[in-house]
């Protein structure tokens, strides 16, 4: 299989996998940090939300829904796809450059945010870190190594 051929496999799955275990690291690490309040309220929000995604409900839920997907591929997929199209772009083959790259872009983004969130920007840039690492190094493990070679 000519190699430009598994690069355009490639780079959309590391992408996709990378954005996905970003976001999915992000969300865990917002569970536990709510876990604080109780297991049984935790429980019933995340039931309340599913049943919301699930269920559907009013013109006003289907509208936060869409604007909650919106944000959550943003804040998934925009910082990787920055660090992505960069490494690509200039050959980068280093984990580092990726893991560093998604780190400070991650980070960068929740730092963004932090006025709309009752958290502390440095616990957000922290959880940013977090997923940027391990975004970066998913994107890094499946099409990261072998930028630049088509």
């Amino acid at each position: 299989m000519p190699r430009l051929a598994v690069r355009l496999v490639l780079v959309p799955l590391g992408f996709t996998l990378g954005a996905s275990a970003g976001l999915l690291t992000f969300v865990v690490g917002a569970l536990v940090r709510a876990s604080d309040q109780g297991l049984a309220t935790l429980a019933e929000r995340a039931f309340g939300l599913f049943s919301l995604f699930v269920l559907g409900g009013s013109q006003e839920t289907d509208h936060f829904v869409t604007g909650l997907t919106a944000l959550v591929v943003v804040m998934a997929a925009a910082p990787l796809a920055l660090v992505a199209l960069v490494g690509e772009i200039a050959r980068i083959r280093s984990p580092l450059a990726y893991i560093a790259g998604a780190c400070l872009a991650y980070a960068g983004l929740m730092l963004s945010l932090a006025g709309g969130f009752d958290i502390e920007p440095a616990r957000l840039a922290l959880a940013g870190a977090a997923s940027g690492a391990v975004a970066g190094s998913v994107y890094w493990l499946v099409a990261g190594r072998g930028a630049g070679r088509a």
